[in-house]
């Protein structure tokens, strides 16, 4: 019996040890200053694990991909559209920084890298929501300039007051631009 208790410790040693060892499995402080929206500190520390001589071509790419984003969250965007790509070339099979560089170039209002970026996205992980969403909207902007997510824009229109409302007190509604204009002409 001694010898297969010996056996499930190497067993279970090789599998900790090789999940330690991802660098999925792992902590990133350079993520989780981005999502912090620390932007500068993000930028430091993506940049010390690019520096250091231990990281391998995926944690580069990672650090490169975070970078990039906190470059994004600062409107950096030349910088960040550089970090992405540099992400992309040394993992070409990056979904995450495929539709964060379509997110760049978007923001930068270059609609079809956009989709191109989004795409690509899509077929390295077809069932990737974000970049779905994003590559539906790029083509809504395509098909008709002033569409998409964001683009329809609301104002408050305040009626006349309520009589049955102490005077000066009024009540407002949600209306789109047309239909004030529709009542201000009235």
């Amino acid at each position: 019996m001694p010898w297969m208790s010996r056996i499930l410790f190497l067993a279970v040693a090789m599998v900790l040890g090789g999940v330690l060892a991802d660098p999925a499995f792992c902590e990133d402080p350079c993520k989780d200053a981005v999502q912090r929206r620390a932007f500068e500190e993000a930028i430091s520390i993506c940049s010390d694990q690019i520096k250091s001589q231990e990281s391998n071509a995926d944690i580069h790419a990672t650090a490169y991909q975070h970078r990039g984003q906190a470059y994004a969250g600062k409107r950096e965007y030349k910088l960040a559209i550089q970090d992405l790509t540099r992400a992309i070339a040394l993992r070409p099979d990056f979904p995450e920084a495929l539709n964060g560089r379509g997110m760049v170039y978007e923001a930068e209002n270059e609609l079809k890298r956009a989709s191109e970026d989004y795409e690509q996205a899509l077929r390295l992980m077809p069932g990737y929501v974000r970049a779905q969403h994003n590559l539906e909207n790029v083509r809504a902007k395509l098909e008709k300039p002033g569409t998409g997510i964001g683009a329809k824009k609301y104002e408050v229109h305040i009626s006349r007051p309520n009589p049955a409302v102490t005077v000066g007190f009024g009540y407002g509604e949600l209306i789109s631009p047309g239909e004030s204009l529709k009542r201000y002409n009235r």
